[in-house]
């Protein structure tokens, strides 16, 4: 499945639209800073985006000078397809049936907006490959708790919180599913989180995390502003995330740097404590993110916009839906545990749900997760055929 997915994926990234075709916005500001980490001119204004990426950008620049955006394609393509094939591993584990897997894997290849994403400089493609990817090998690890699995889920699983800091949420769910592994999986995780910490904290001069743009995103998630415009002078002259742009509002105008994560973490808990209902009110963020908003994934493809916003329509109602009621049947049935397979998926995603509520109700945000919820769709789907086929082998 992993080659199939390939053929789709080279065709996208080298011919219909190759990463270096558009750069604007987000993706300006990683090649921006890919050019910091070069030079060895970081500062505080980098801690503002997680360092995975910008590393990653700067490192096929250093490889290819001349033709690093072809790099970059190449990478994407092959990264994609390897998504691919870890979700046909990762489905396999949900029922050892292979009519999951494949169901899954196929839903992968097929699913739109992971290979639009392949043709942007954005982090969306390497950030799926690793959540996929870690999911995996916390799942070989829990089958067999040898170290070396450990280590490899844990190394995996901090790689990807370096490109997707959300991701840090779902390391204290470890030992939710599996405590046997979870302190040896978290303590390899953390290395590189430590280290990317502890290079944040020196840059801004006070500690931190791995980036330090989840205080304005958690403010700007839970208040009604639809911009935050920083002081005069500063390398962030504001930001802008779609949703608040859509909903309307004032702008912000803080007197703090974008990086004074602490400051706008105290604003959004204050936003958040009036009206009371605000608690319920930002569930909004969460409808966005799942595709059931007036936001599609940003930036789009222009040449078939449609067919894209009718992919992040579909995702709620065919596969989040669908796995859900899943999982309820099971819970009814007393078969759902969450030390399986099905149960580490369904934290991920969970965790996934709680970054949309948390910082900002995107669809992109929530894109490196969907392949794990195509894998419970997948089982989903072969579980509702079997019911109403019960003739059929499907295995």
């Amino acid at each position: 499945m992993g080659l199939a997915a390939l053929v789709p994926r080279l065709w996208f990234v080298l011919s219909e639209h190759p990463p270096g075709l558009y750069v604007a916005a987000d993706m300006a500001i990683y090649v921006e800073r890919a050019g910091h980490w070069r030079a060895g001119s970081l500062s505080a204004v980098d801690t503002t985006t997680p360092p995975g990426w910008p590393a990653l950008l700067a490192l096929a620049q250093a490889l290819a000078p001349s033709s690093w955006a072809t790099l970059v394609a190449w990478a994407h393509a092959l990264l994609g397809a390897a998504t691919c094939a870890l979700v046909h591993r990762v489905a396999w584990r949900l029922g050892r049936s292979e009519a999951i897997a494949l169901a899954a894997s196929m839903a992968t290849a097929l699913y739109l907006p992971l290979v639009v994403y392949e043709g942007l400089l954005l982090s969306e493609t390497t950030s799926a490959f690793l959540v996929v990817l870690g999911a995996w090998l916390v799942l070989r690890a829990s089958e067999q708790p040898a170290w070396r699995r450990c280590a490899a889920a844990g190394a995996a699983l901090g790689a990807a919180t370096l490109v997707h800091a959300n991701l840090a949420l779902a390391l204290p769910l470890l030992f939710l599913f599996d405590r046997r592994i979870a302190w040896r999986v978290a303590a390899v995780a953390l290395v590189p989180v430590v280290a990317a910490s502890a290079l944040a904290s020196h840059l801004v001069g006070h500690p931190c995390g791995v980036a330090t743009n989840g205080g304005v995103n958690f403010f700007l998630a839970h208040s009604d502003f639809a911009a935050v415009r920083f002081p005069a002078g500063d390398p962030v002259e504001g930001i802008a995330p779609r949703p608040n742009m859509l909903r309307g509002g004032d702008v912000y105008v803080a007197t703090v740097h974008a990086w004074d994560e602490g400051a706008f973490y105290a604003l959004g808990l204050r936003e958040l404590a009036h009206p009371p209902w605000r608690l319920l009110l930002d569930l909004r963020n969460v409808k966005d993110g799942l595709g059931l908003g007036a936001l599609a994934y940003w930036p789009g493809w222009m040449a078939h916009q449609t067919l894209l916003r009718a992919f992040s329509r579909a995702y709620f109602w065919l596969a989040l839906l669908p796995a859900a009621a899943h999982a309820l049947v099971l819970a009814r049935r007393r078969a759902f545990v969450w030390r399986s397979a099905r149960g580490w998926l369904w934290l991920a995603v969970l965790q996934a749900v709680a970054a949309l509520y948390l910082f900002l109700g995107d669809p992109r945000i929530r894109v490196p997760f969907d392949p794990l919820v195509l894998a419970l769709a997948g089982e989903a789907w072969i579980a509702a055929v079997r019911r109403v086929f019960p003739s059929w082998s499907l295995r």
